[in-house]
């Protein structure tokens, strides 16, 4: 790999297939017992990231990206639901506290929102993604 930084193309060719992989594996650091097994797991998904745009081992990372969601769906609709948290704490401190009542109306619709939906993780949509030259 050389020394120079990705041209931009190549870094925008990569956001859709980084934030689809995002939402899924979704790990922070106080999930692993080491901070050298965090940085794995990011390598791998940033791994599999790459091969996706490129078009290698595509079959082979979808079934990957299946069978962790099949086996992580607990843990990823709590890291789901815990952004989620985050956020609305977070927008009601920039508004200057919002009252309770309306943070958990705005967690609520949220959780129950199609995009938020484990249903809709379920399967790995179409990876074909265009390569930005």
């Amino acid at each position: 790999m050389s020394d120079e930084p990705p041209l931009l193309p190549e870094i925008l060719s990569r956001l859709p297939v980084k934030t689809l992989l995002r939402c899924r594996f979704n790990k922070r650091v106080e999930d692993f017992s080491s901070l050298r097994e965090y940085n794995d797991y990011l390598e791998d998904v940033e791994d599999m990231i790459v091969d996706l745009v490129d078009g290698n081992n595509v079959p082979a990372h979808e079934a990957k990206i299946a069978r962790y969601q099949k086996e992580n769906a607990e843990q990823i609709m709590n890291a789901q639901a815990r952004k989620a948290e985050e956020y609305a704490a977070a927008l009601a401190a920039s508004k200057g506290q919002l009252a309770q009542t309306d943070v958990d109306m705005w967690i609520n619709a949220l959780y129950h929102s199609k995009e938020f939906q484990l249903e809709t993780i379920d399967h790995v949509p179409d990876l074909n993604i265009a390569v930005v030259n």
